[in-house]
């Protein structure tokens, strides 16, 4: 795979990988996914052209019963995941309704046929998986891949304890803060898939009318950026102010350095930078709630 990435990217661009040591076998076709990775590398390196953070990440991962009723694509069931993400210019929402349509595409004329990404969405959909895009302007994208473990026999039913470990979970209720619908849907998602109850709100006044009203909620995870005169930091400081025990996690698409440079340095130690897969996510959770 290195020599596949060496040669799909400028050096401009620096690769991070986080690869899991033992991956479940999926039954596929080896070309038709090396094509689609070339696919999805070529698409995030041009969506750097200043240069960035290209990271591939794979993990085991089971999905549950309530993340497949928001996506029929796939039964409940144990999958092998491939995350790529870039730090790159992100897709505006009308962009990402169409981007996996054949012959869509954003780049100039002569730049690119639009047929990458419509490909890598058949191959995943004949292999019977699933990919989602998270992506936001200015932010990045990030593709999440899910493909079928493959069960070739009875024996391996027999799943080591390693192995059958999920992401870390729990059953704390988290309040999720968002004012793209779009993006606050998928964390709605992501956090029920690792078993925890939810509770959603748009705007920095409604999630401070849900923290008066719901005492079990544990955790307020919130974007930075948000309209009507109430940031991530500012819902921040007025609901620990009035509940102290309430762990907070922030997320943006700027890094620590530009939130600190434009003098909003408290809460950077609680914040994960977009675009962040899934198993962040949860690592940086339970890293606040135990």
């Amino acid at each position: 795979m290195d020599s596949l990435i060496s040669r799909s990217i400028t050096p401009e661009v620096m690769v991070n990988t986080r690869l899991s040591d033992e991956l479940w076998n999926t039954k596929i076709d080896p070309g038709n996914f090396e094509d689609m990775l070339l696919n999805l590398i070529i698409n995030a390196r041009d969506a750097m052209p200043d240069g960035g953070q290209l990271t591939i990440e794979t993990n085991n991962c089971y999905l549950d019963a309530e993340f497949c009723r928001h996506n029929l694509e796939v039964s409940p069931g144990y999958f092998v995941q491939l995350i790529v993400s870039d730090s790159g210019e992100g897709m505006s929402k009308i962009h990402q309704e169409h981007v996996f349509e054949p012959f869509f595409t954003t780049k100039p004329q002569g730049k690119g046929t639009g047929l990458g990404l419509s490909m890598a969405f058949g191959f995943i959909k004949s292999s019977a998986g699933l990919i989602k895009l998270q992506s936001e302007v200015g932010a990045g994208s990030a593709f999440s891949i899910y493909l079928p473990r493959e069960v070739s026999d009875v024996d391996s039913l027999q799943i080591s304890d390693k192995q059958e470990q999920r992401l870390p979970g729990g059953n704390e209720t988290i309040l999720a803060v968002d004012d793209e619908e779009l993006l606050l849907e998928l964390a709605r998602e992501v956090l029920q898939a690792l078993g925890y109850k939810v509770i959603t709100a748009t705007n920095g006044k409604q999630a401070l009318e849900c923290l008066a009203k719901e005492p079990d909620i544990t955790l307020m995870f919130s974007d930075v950026v948000m309209p009507g005169g109430i940031s991530g930091f500012d819902l921040a400081k007025r609901a620990t102010a009035n509940h102290p025990d309430l762990k907070v996690l922030l997320t943006s698409g700027y890094s620590g350095k530009e939130i600190i440079n434009n003098g909003r340095a408290n809460f950077t130690q609680n914040l994960l930078s977009k675009p962040y897969s899934q198993s962040e996510l949860a690592h940086r959770l339970r890293v606040l709630l135990d």
